[in-house]
């Protein structure tokens, strides 16, 4: 995912090298991601990844490469300042990046959440 400035996560991917700043470096391979599992942490929170902007952002569209993006699909709820936003959907046909367009206004913070996480907390989201 092209993004810039601090990251927060929940219930990352502790155990491996899948670091919230690997959504950042603008690289597409599979050792720089960034992975979520919803039960990872006794099942609670879910996945999702947070962006702080130092200054509020009008944010027009994102780019994000999923891991595995041509065998599955992942569904993000995309949080604008702490209110609900939109919803967006990967393809499941590339590797590549997909883009999104969200068009908010004085973006201070922006959180990508796994949509439906609770009816299968085995599922992973990992964003590169």
């Amino acid at each position: 995912m092209v993004m810039t400035r601090k990251t927060r996560t929940g219930t990352a991917a502790a155990r491996t090298a899948a670091y919230p700043k690997n959504t950042r470096d603008g690289s597409t391979w599979n050792n720089s991601r960034w992975s979520c599992k919803g039960d990872i942490i006794n099942g609670s929170g879910g996945c999702w990844i947070e962006y702080y902007f130092d200054e509020p952002q009008d944010i027009v569209e994102v780019r994000i490469t999923f891991h595995q993006g041509t065998t599955r699909t992942r569904t993000l709820n995309v949080y604008n300042n702490s209110q609900f936003h939109s919803q967006i959907q990967s393809s499941g046909t590339t590797n590549g990046y997909e883009t999104f367009y969200l068009d908010t206004d004085e973006t201070a913070d922006l959180r990508l959440y796994l949509d439906d996480w609770e009816s299968n907390p085995s599922m992973w989201l990992s964003i590169k």
